[in-house]
């Protein structure tokens, strides 16, 4: 193996500005992932950049159905829940796609189960927003 291998790029530490619970998704140093575990203001914590997973605070926009497959977005902000999930519909100023619905989401659900881009496509997905 290289010397110079620093790892295989599929999750991420750093230092938390925000307190965020395991499963949020969230937006970090130009990262889009998922919070390893509960994070502490000021303490290393782990971003997890791809995989499959059932995010809380889905849609801003509550009463829509959305295929499996289709694109979603967020805007990039730090907050201290996990990032609301826009749909083609109704995307705001400034947000970029991180992942696809993998299996249908129906209206008023808890959760929606989403396919993130990981971090190799983040830059390619945000540049693609048309599909």
């Amino acid at each position: 193996m290289a010397r110079t291998f620093v790892n295989a790029g599929r999750r991420r530490q750093y230092t938390a500005g925000v307190v965020n619970k395991a499963g949020d998704l969230n937006y970090v140093n130009g990262f889009y992932g998922v919070q390893q575990d509960n994070s502490v203001v000021g303490e290393l914590t782990m971003h997890i950049l791809e995989g499959v997973w059932d995010l809380p605070n889905v849609f801003a926009a509550a009463a829509i159905s959305i295929p499996a497959g289709a694109k979603v977005w967020a805007a990039p902000s730090a907050v201290a829940t996990s990032l609301a999930l826009y749909p083609a519909i109704s995307i705001p100023s400034g947000a970029y796609p991180v992942g696809r619905v993998w299996s249908t989401y129906a209206s008023g659900a808890s959760y929606a189960r989403v396919a993130l881009f990981g971090p190799e496509n983040q830059y390619l997905a945000a540049t693609l927003v048309l599909s």
